[in-house]
């Protein structure tokens, strides 16, 4: 019985693995014979199982046995040095060899009987573990030597594997793209003959088709591809024997043997320095030892710049003591001056008597001064002594500083004269980065005598000095002397200097952390492998603790006994408790943080990553390329950054005391910084590479987390750091999932040490761990013992791991999601501090999954109770506009709505899900979401609505809501329930896309009003279709609800059958039935719903608008509309603040506009349609609600080109209406006209009053009909008044008016006043009003017929302003076009300075309540073109020329724009579009849509604006991260500046002394110093 192939789960590594013994096959057989055994060996489905994974070679060659036992030996002697000895005897190399379909290797008997297989594929592999069938084959391989020549490229010379008892030795083999190994092993008694057939590998394929992965130890491979020095690595492969039961197989009986793989491990931190091996890091501990013995203090003592500044110091010191003294002397002047003279008071009165016998009295007082002899005696000896110590004490030690200060000069000087590559060094010569000395003349000994002259300097900074003058001048003495060096400096002199800043007192930042120089002035282009060494070095000195600073601070420690006042300069140190912390001796020397910090800052880490990704560019401009980065160089950035972790990690130990602080925060950052840095690299790196080709895939996936981890590891051990804080920001996108569970479950438990993936934890394990309510409460308990920002921070920790995994990881996502919820929510103690956090959390987790919010809406459904109200401030802030709800998620919704009570909880987050959810479109133009869940939410609501606000005929209960919530909203008051219920129903329904005209322009079938531009059949199939697929009241089982409230008189459920059913979507359905429900909304005060029925039922009628015009139900419908808001509140309200139109009117007028907008129907049709049932009203002329509604129509037809038309016309047909004996509907104004001057009676009109300056574009419809119908009566008066030159107006009117048989009309109605009223009642910003000017002067100007031959005038413009009342009013004309043409002015030469009035805002009637900062602005180009035709016409009111018959047009100037009187001289009617500020009308109109959008959209594109992500996110965010941060860095300090020292006192040579012009010329400045000096004393 053959035995079937069986394919084994890697179990978790408590799993047993005992020792094994391989034995090996008869090699004695040929090749054909090998291929023959290995066809028995295995079925075909397990050959071609491998034929995907392993690469076919092309080459085969023979070489013989004898050469191949050469090449064994040969590698059995170069790889003896790293064998164990015990088991060097059980080694076997395996050779590769290759047939047309599959690499296949050759089975040796090595001295122990052990057999090894080897396969090389070139796909990538996964660890497995699998066994392999076994069965006694025939002998079938000869005795005869197999010649088989290996592939040379496929085999290492230097690879070597250490074999262990318990594992199987694996030969290396690597290649140029590090080729994994795998091991099987087989009896003795077993013999392989190649697979050559590609069916065969497809059914050994097949066989382990489970298989989870295939370990690949690539260690060696690695050595390999990086050039490194051979590292023994163990193997990955443990085999284990089992026995198994046998059966019968097609071709051979299965081995009992199992091969289990083991999880890949990461490397080790020696195994990572073979990819990274910093030589000058691992030498510093010995760099730091010879500085610490080459350069202590007994060594420097007896040096001759010691002494010279000791002389110096003590010189100082003794002058500073003099002058102490003689500020003693001098304060006891002082007092004695006081004591040499006595003062007295004294006084004499003397009195007397005037001539007339008045009796005076006078009193004279003065002091007495009397010297003291005592006090003068004293004072004069004072004084000696004040002399004797300027003269003699501190002038001799003055001139002894003087002396020890050009010392110490002259020795610098001698110093730098004495080595000339110092004396050659420019003051802008950059810092050197050198391994080895650059200057050859620069010996050893001359550079040690330098650096011991800086280490004397450094000497006399670590001296309890208190002298400023002193430090300040031997720290400018230091910085020349580094600033020198660091010229010439190799990579030791660097450390020499940061060694000796690093032990000196605290306070060394402000004056030494510019010597500490890390990186090349010219950045990191001029980076080199050694210089990365370097800085890393620097950075893990500066984060070391010094060694022996308190050696080199020892003459300090007198310092704690106090100074010379016996006061203390220590600070003590306290603990939270108020207790002493530690030794305040030990306060002296440890580091101070700023000191520390100082230094750090001199470290630019965005150099090191600068570096390791291979950028180029400048420093203003970076080129980053992440194809520059190989699989080895992903290693080597791992191994880079592993150190500069593991160099960060030291420093947070060190630095672990309560005063670093700020320090620790720094560094934890800086590790943030290299996470992130490394993140976004890997991240770019798989993006950027196919998997399948990248066999180090696996391998760098694991040494990424193993990174990552180390870096968690550092943050979570850091005692004093606030780890969570910087565990929040972290990046885990690019963890393997595997990595993400052990992650989760160690900040679960310890959150003090982070374990690795690696250690083969069982994940389904964890994941039961995890889901345990006991690690519920261990959390819980763990958040209460955290202070509460640490608290928050954890909890943004977990939010961020699942944000930045992928959706697929559900299970993740549920626990901690549960979790938070529980914390922030559930739990009483947590909640308290983490509910708002929670909530954002919670957020921005359902931002990126939104499967969040269905888990947590089932949460809430569980705890309810426990939650409460809490629940609906949860939801507020959830992403519903991106949710799509599941069938469960409904049922829940409609179980709260329908079974809840209206002031629980669940009603209400029922009610707040709902309205926040997007019933609009996407970007694709399609709804978000479906139409059919949008009828169900309306029949949901419709329900409710009916259960809790019950409905009579009579509308009572109705009515009350109604104005129970109006009276609540105008106190600002809490709503009832019901009153919310209300509101919140009849705002959700309106934005609803239940009808066929509400949904997208895409989805809206082509209505019948529509011109058809497909074939008919086409367009009558689809409207057949839409048809069909609309519910129908009656039949439709699901509206059965729906149509019983109907027929109860229920008005929101009559709405909802209007916008849903049949009856909005047919002209019959709707002339029949939905009439009648469109009025009982418009009875019961529903205007706002009524408002949205017309905007979807009106379309259909478009084509056929007498169908509604002509219906008494529909005009009415729409009167009451009109004036819904005509209430006695309302007009009490408006007394004290006016407030017209009122929203219902907006709202109409905005339906209007969008209908035309969106609608798919000619807009032309649309205005028609409106004009015709606004004029089929009565009396609507006079209706202020009506003209306003009529206003906003007609600046709808003035933005559309020739819809004014169809405006003149209506007007014309209402005017023949107006008047007696109408006939026939005139179709042209001509015909109106002639029909209309056949009729002798009184003039017609619409507008009462002089003018409406509310309605101005009413206005001018209006007046440019009646002025066509006064024409003949125009045409009259004009010929009256040329005859009677003498006659007044009224006059001439009487007498044309008896001319045309019409009654005749007051002068205030003729046309020309009543334009010129108009345009003066205008706003001054009033899009219309060049027009209306127009009008005027095309009467005012007009000249006479030709054909009277009147000489002289030819116009009669001004005898309509001769009398002196209209004199008066001509002068407020002019004064208006002054007003008007300097307004444009004003705004065109400054546009954003208009005028605080509010008068100088456009505020249009329409937008009446429009705030001054909404106000339009025009453009400069249409006020500069405002304000050229306002001038023009206030010139045309002035000139009387313009009425001579003789005028030349031409001559005129160019500000009276001869081209515009030629038209009105020419009668020319077209009216001057050109002047039209449409800008204007367009924002009337926007601002009229927004009013729509704002009730009836259901999303406001600014809400939804805040969950839009731009496309390819991940990549482009990854780079322009590392190419933010780069540019980001903060410069660093440069080197002091280099200045040679000149000499203190010039050389005299003899031939300055032999010339006596010279001498003279050497000594004369002295000379003068000192005849100077003596004139002081001599004074």
């Amino acid at each position: 019985m053959a035995e079937a192939v069986k394919v084994k789960k890697l179990k978790s590594k408590k799993t047993a693995k005992p020792k094994i013994r391989e034995h090996v096959a008869d090699s004695t057989a040929g090749p054909e014979s090998l291929l023959d055994s290995a066809k028995q060996l295995v079925s075909e489905d397990v050959i071609q199982q491998f034929e995907g994974v392993f690469e076919a070679s092309t080459d085969i060659t023979l070489d013989t046995q004898a050469s191949i036992d050469d090449r064994r030996n040969s590698d059995l002697k170069a790889n003896a040095s790293v064998y164990n000895d015990k088991s060097a005897a059980t080694q076997d190399l395996v050779e590769t060899f290759a047939d047309p379909k599959l690499k296949v290797l050759k089975l040796m008997r090595g001295p122990s009987n052990q057999l090894e297989e080897k396969i090389a594929p070139s796909a990538p592999c996964h660890s497995m573990a699998f066994q392999i069938p076994s069965a006694p084959l025939p002998t079938a391989v000869s005795s005869e030597d197999v010649n088989l020549k290996t592939n040379e490229s496929l085999i290492s010379q230097k690879s070597a594997c250490e074999v262990q008892e318990s594992n199987t030795a694996i030969s290396p083999c690597t290649s140029s793209i590090a080729l994994p190994e795998i091991m099987t092993t087989l009896p003795s008694d077993i013999q392989i003959e190649e697979f050559t057939l590609p069916h065969q590998v497809q059914a050994f394929q097949s066989q382990i088709g489970s298989v989870k992965s295939i370990n690949a130890s690539v260690a060696d491979a690695f050595q390999y591809a990086m050039k490194d020095e051979n590292t023994t690595h163990s193997s990955a492969l443990k085999v284990r024997e089992t026995e198994q039961p046998k059966v019968e197989s097609r071709l051979c009986t299965v081995i009992p043997k199992s091969v289990e793989v083991q999880v890949l491990k990461p490397f080790t931190e020696a195994q990572l320095q073979s990819f990274y091996y910093n030589t000058e890091l691992e030498r510093n501990e010995a760099t730091i030892e010879d500085f610490l013995q080459r350069y202590a203090f007994e060594n420097l003592q007896n040096h001759e710049l010691y002494e010279l500044l000791m002389n110096y110091y003590r010189a100082k010191s003794q002058l500073k003591a003099a002058e102490e003294d003689l500020q003693v002397l001098e304060r006891e002047h002082r007092r004695l001056l006081n004591l040499m003279w006595t003062s007295t008071d004294h006084s004499i009165t003397i009195k007397g008597t005037c001539r007339d016998n008045t009796k005076i009295t006078a009193k004279h007082s003065y002091t007495r001064v009397e010297l003291n002899d005592e006090g003068y005696h004293a004072l004069e000896e004072d004084l000696k002594k004040i002399r004797g110590q300027v003269h003699e004490t501190l002038a001799l030690h003055m001139y002894s500083v003087q002396l020890s200060h050009l010392q110490v000069e002259s020795y610098l000087h001698r110093l730098f004269n004495s080595y000339v590559p110092l004396q050659n060094i420019t003051q802008n010569a950059p810092v050197q980065f050198t391994s080895t000395r650059s200057q050859p003349c620069m010996d050893a000994t001359a550079i040690e005598h330098f650096r011991t002259c800086i280490s004397i300097l450094f000497v006399m900074q670590r001296r309890p000095i208190t002298d400023e003058g002193f430090l300040s001048i031997t720290r400018g003495w230091l910085a020349q002397l580094v600033g020198a060096l660091l010229r010439i400096a190799t990579l030791n002199d660097h450390l020499f200097i940061l060694n000796h800043v690093l032990r000196c007192p605290l306070g060394f930042g402000d004056w030494a952390s510019a010597f500490v120089q890390v990186t090349p002035a010219t950045g990191w282009q001029g980076h080199s492998p050694e210089s990365i060494d370097h800085c890393l070095t620097v950075l893990s000195t500066i984060l070391a603790h010094p060694r022996a600073r308190e050696d080199y601070l020892s003459h300090m420690r007198n310092m704690e006994a106090g100074d010379e006042t016996g006061q203390s300069k220590l600070w003590v140190m306290l603990d939270s408790e108020g207790e002493e912390e530690e030794d305040g001796s030990q306060v002296l020397f440890a580091m101070a943080e700023n000191d520390v910090m100082a230094l750090l800052n001199q470290f630019q880490l965005n150099d090191i990553f600068c570096f390791a990704f291979s950028m180029s560019g400048g420093d203003a401009e970076f080129m980053y390329d992440i194809h520059k980065t190989t699989e080895q160089g992903m290693l080597k950035l791992f191994a880079l950054a592993s150190c500069v972790l593991t160099i960060f990690c030291h420093g947070l130990t060190t630095f672990h005391r309560h005063q670093y602080k700020q320090l620790n925060k720094r560094i934890g950052w800086l590790i943030c910084e290299v996470v992130q840095y490394v993140s976004d690299h890997w991240s770019n790196f798989k993006d950027s590479r196919v998997v399948s080709h990248c066999t180090l895939m696996p391998r760098l996936q694991t040494e990424f987390d193993s990174f990552f981890f180390k870096a968690t590891s550092c943050l979570l051990s850091a005692k004093r750091l606030g780890a969570w804080q910087f565990m929040a920001d972290l990046s885990y996108a690019c963890l393997s999932a595997d990595a993400v569970w052990h992650l989760v479950y160690t900040l679960h438990t310890s959150g003090t040490e982070c374990t690795d993936p690696s250690q083969e934890e069982d994940i389904q394990e964890i994941t039961w761990r995890l889901q345990d309510e006991d690690m519920m409460h261990q959390l819980t308990d763990k958040l209460q013992l955290m202070p509460q920002q640490e608290a928050i921070y954890l909890l943004t920790a977990f939010s961020n791991i699942i944000i930045s995994r992928e959706e697929s990881e559900d299970v993740l996502t549920d626990i901690i999601v549960s979790e938070i919820y529980e914390v922030s929510f559930i739990d009483v103690v947590t909640r308290d501090f983490c509910s708002k956090s929670g909530r954002d959390i919670l957020s921005a987790i359902a931002e990126k999954q939104l499967s969040v919010v269905s888990l947590l809406l089932h949460k809430i459904k569980k705890s309810v109770h426990q939650i409460g109200m809490m629940a609906l401030t949860l939801f507020n802030e959830m992403p519903l506009l991106l949710w799509q709800p599941t069938t469960d998620d409904m049922q829940l919704i409609a179980e709260w709505m329908l079974k809840a009570e209206l002031s629980s909880a669940e009603n209400q987050l029922a009610r707040l899900i709902l309205s926040n959810m997007n019933w609009n479109e996407n970007e694709c133009g399609e709804l978000f979401l479906p139409v059919d869940l949008h009828r169900e939410v309306a029949i949901l609501i419709t329900e409710t609505y009916s259960k809790h606000i019950p409905e009579n005929r009579q509308g009572l209960f109705y009515y009350s809501i109604q104005q129970l919530y109006n009276v609540s909203a105008l106190l600002r008051v809490t709503p009832a329930h019901e009153q919310q219920l209300y509101s919140w129903a009849w705002d959700l329904i309106h934005r609803l896309c239940l009808h066929a005209h509400s949904q997208p322009i895409s989805a809206q079938p082509r209505a019948k009003s529509e011109p058809i531009a497909a074939p008919a059949s086409e367009s009558c199939d689809r409207w057949e279709e839409f048809l069909n697929s609309i519910p129908q009241l009656h039949t439709t089982l699901q509206l059965r609800t729906v149509a019983n409230l109907v027929r109860d008189d229920g008005v929101f459920a009559s709405f909802v059958a209007l916008a849903m059913t049949n009856l909005g979507h047919d002209r019959a359905e709707f002339l029949n039935a939905g009439l009648g429900l469109l009025l009982r909304l418009v009875h019961n005060q529903q205007f706002l719903g009524s408002v949205y029925v017309l905007h979807l039922v009106t379309p259909f009628f478009f084509d056929n608008p007498s169908c509604l015009s002509t219906s008494e139900g529909f005009l009415s419908a729409v009167k009451a509309i009109s004036s819904a808001e005509q209430t006695y509140t309302k007009m009490a309200r408006d007394l004290f603040a006016p407030d017209f139109p009122g929203k219902i009117l907006k709202m109409f007028s905005a339906m209007i506009l969008n209908q035309l907008e969106h609608h798919s129907a000619s807009p032309h049709n649309v205005i028609k349609f409106w004009l015709s049932v606004f004029s089929s009203i009565q009396n609507w002329y006079q209706d202020r609600n009506m003209l306003y509604l009529m206003d906003n129509l007609i600046a709808i037809a003035v933005s559309q080109p020739g819809a004014m038309s169809h405006v003149e016309f209506t007007f014309c047909d209402m005017y023949k209406s107006m008047s007696e004996g109408g006939g026939v509907t005139p179709s042209r104004v001509g015909s109106f006209l002639s029909w209309f001057s056949s009729s002798g009676s009184n003039l017609p009109t619409l507008i009462d009053k002089s003018s409406l300056p509310e309605f101005p574009y009413v206005a001018y419809s209006v007046l440019s009909v009646e002025e066509c119908l006064e024409s003949g009566l125009w045409k009259a008066l004009q010929t009256e008044l040329a005859h009677n030159a003498t006659a007044s107006v009224e006059t001439c009117l009487k007498k044309a008016s008896s001319a045309v048989k019409v009654n005749s009309p007051s002068a205030g109605r003729l046309c020309i006043y009543r334009w010129a009223q108009q345009a003066l009642d205008t706003h001054m910003q009033h899009p219309l009003l060049p027009l209306l000017w127009q009008k005027f002067f095309a009467l005012y100007l007009q000249r006479l017929p030709e054909q009277l031959g009147l000489p002289g005038r030819s116009g009669n413009g001004q005898r309509f302003f001769q009398s002196m009342l209209n004199s008066a009013y001509m002068k407020k004309l002019k004064k208006r076009l002054k007003e008007t043409a300097q307004l444009y002015s004003k705004l065109a030469t400054a546009r954003d300075s208009i005028a605080a009035n509010e008068d100088d805002v456009l505020v249009t009637p329409s937008l009446s309540n429009t705030s001054i900062k909404d106000a339009y602005q025009p453009s400069t180009a249409t006020c500069d073109q405002l304000y050229m035709v306002f001038s023009a016409y206030l010139l045309w009111m002035d000139e009387p020329r313009l009425h001579d018959l003789s005028l030349y047009l031409p001559a005129l100037p160019d500000q009276y724009h001869a081209e515009l009187l030629v038209q009105i001289f020419q009668a020319e009617q077209k009216a001057w579009l050109q002047f039209i500020d449409y800008s204007s009308i367009e924002h009337m109109l926007s601002q009229l849509d927004d009013v729509w959008q704002a009730h009836f959209n259901a999303t406001p594109q600014a809400k939804l604006g805040r969950y839009t992500y731009p496309a390819n996110d991940h990549i482009s965010t990854a780079t322009s991260r590392i190419l933010e941060k780069l540019k980001l860095s903060n410069p660093s300090l440069s080197a002091p500046s280099v200045a040679l020292i000149k000499a203190p006192v010039p050389a005299i040579t003899a031939s300055v002394i032999s010339d006596e012009n010279s001498l003279m010329s050497a000594v004369r400045g002295d000379l003068e110093l000192l005849v100077e000096c003596a004139k002081c004393v001599l004074l």
